[in-house]
C-alpha cells in the first residue's frame, strides 16, 4: 500500500527509486521494495480480481461488462532490457514505415485469432475491428461436398470495402452515445459471413460504419476519416448495441496516455524479466484502483470539492473525475496538512487584476497540488 500510494503522487519520475523517494525510504534499506518486484512478491491477479469485482458492482444487473483489449508499447533505450526490440511506430507518418526500440506484448497480435476466436467464452460476445480488403465468404450449401467432407465456406462474400460503396444495400441509422452526447451513425450489415482466420465453423456478422465528417475550424473543409469494420460473432444483438460497445472502446485510449504520461507506466529502469513485467501490472492496477475509489467518492462527474480552477479554466469545468485531477485531490489529502495548507485554504479564490504583480513568492502548495492540473 506505501508504494501504491507513492506511485501515484510523485512530481518526477516513476521509477521504483521514485516511488521510495516519495514515501520517505530513501535513507533506509531499500531492498525489499526491489524484490517486491523482482521476485514477484505482489498478486497481480488478486489486484485485479478485486478491481474486476468493484467494476461489475456498479453496473446493472442486466448490462453486459464491455471490455476493450489492445496492445501498447513501451518505448526503452537499453538495449539489454528484456522482452525490447525494434517495433513499428503506429504514431509514424503513413508514407513512411517507422522502427522504434520498444517493449511490447508483440506475441498478442499473433495469437490474437486463435486465443479469442476460438477459445472464447460462450457466454462472450466479440467485437472486433476488420481490414477493409478481408476475404470474406458466404455460407456453404447443403450438397456442397469439397475434397475431404463437406465444405466450410460457400462463394466469395464483397468486402468490408465493397459493401460500403455497393448502393443496392440500404444504409441503416443507429443512434450511439460519443463525445458527451447522442449521434447517428450510418451502417451497413451482411450475416451470415466466415472468414478464415475465424474458422470454418464461425459464422459472422459484418459491420460497416459510415466515416463521420469534421471540420479543423469553424467554417473549413469538411473533412471525413476512415471507415471503420467491424465483425461480430453475435448474429442476434442489435446493431445500437453492437455500434455502441465499439464506440467505447476509444476509452482505452485515453487510459494508455494517462498510464504513460501522468502514472509512469514504462518508466522503470529495470532489465530482468520479472523485474520488466511487474512495475507495469503493479502501476495499471494502482490506477485503476485510484479512477474506482474517485467514482465511489464523487460519482461520475467532477466533484465539488475538488480543487479550486485555475482563472483561466473558470468557465469551463471539467464534466468528469480526470486522472490529474484525481492525483491532485489525492495529495491534498496526504499532504495538505503537512505543507500547512489545511484544506484549500492556501489558494486564492478571487482578487483583482493588476497592471504591475507584486514581488514574486514560491508557493509550495501551489507548485505541488497544481503540478498536474
Amino acid at each position: 500500500m506505501r508504494l501504491a500510494l507513492s506511485s501515484l503522487v510523485p512530481l518526477g519520475r516513476k521509477t521504483v527509486t521514485g516511488m521510495i523517494s516519495a514515501s520517505g525510504g530513501q535513507f533506509a534499506d531499500w531492498s525489499a521494495d526491489y524484490r517486491l518486484f523482482l521476485k514477484r512478491r505482489f498478486d497481480a491477479d488478486a489486484m485485479f480480481d478485486v478491481i474486476r469485482r468493484n467494476v461489475v458492482d456498479q453496473l446493472d444487473a442486466d448490462a453486459p461488462l464491455v471490455v476493450a483489449l489492445d496492445d501498447a508499447l513501451l518505448r526503452r533505450s537499453g538495449k539489454k532490457v528484456h522482452g525490447a526490440g525494434w517495433r513499428r511506430d503506429p504514431l509514424g507518418p503513413k508514407f513512411q514505415t517507422n522502427l522504434v526500440w520498444r517493449k511490447g506484448p508483440c506475441r498478442l497480435r499473433r495469437r490474437f485469432h486463435t486465443a479469442v476466436f476460438r477459445n472464447k467464452p460462450q457466454d462472450a460476445t466479440l467485437i472486433g475491428r476488420i481490414r477493409k480488403d478481408a476475404k470474406l465468404y458466404h455460407l456453404p450449401t447443403q450438397c456442397a461436398v469439397g475434397r475431404g467432407g463437406k465444405k466450410s465456406y460457400g462463394d466469395r462474400a464483397p468486402t468490408p470495402g465493397q459493401l460500403r460503396v455497393d448502393e443496392s444495400v440500404a444504409w441503416e441509422t443507429a443512434t450511439v452515445f460519443a463525445g458527451g452526447e447522442p449521434r447517428q451513425m450510418r451502417v451497413k450489415t451482411m450475416a451470415p459471413v466466415r472468414w478464415r482466420s475465424a474458422g470454418g465453423g464461425k459464422d459472422l456478422r459484418l459491420v460497416v460504419i459510415a466515416p463521420a465528417g469534421y471540420r479543423l475550424r469553424k467554417g473549413g473543409k469538411l473533412l471525413y476519416g476512415q471507415p471503420p469494420h467491424l465483425i461480430c460473432d453475435d448474429m442476434e444483438i442489435p446493431v445500437e448495441k453492437l455500434v455502441q460497445a465499439y464506440a467505447w472502446r476509444w476509452g482505452i485510449e485515453g487510459n494508455f496516455r494517462d498510464e504513460k504520461q501522468i502514472i509512469g507506466v514504462g518508466e522503470a529502469h529495470v532489465r530482468k524479466e520479472s523485474s520488466v513485467e511487474s512495475p507495469p501490472q503493479f502501476l495499471v492496477a494502482t490506477y485503476a484502483i485510484a479512477q474506482l475509489a474517485a467514482m465511489k467518492a464523487f460519482g461520475n462527474e467532477s466533484s465539488a470539492e475538488s480543487l479550486p480552477l485555475p482563472r483561466w479554466r473558470k468557465d469551463k469545468p471539467t464534466p468528469k473525475q480526470t486522472t490529474s485531477g484525481i492525483i491532485s485531490r489525492l495529495r491534498v489529502e496526504l499532504w495538505g496538512m503537512a505543507l500547512g495548507s489545511g484544506k484549500f485554504s492556501g489558494f486564492a479564490r478571487g482578487g483583482e487584476k493588476t497592471a504591475k504583480g507584486e514581488k514574486f513568492v514560491p508557493d509550495l502548495a501551489s507548485s505541488v497540488f497544481y503540478a498536474m492540473a
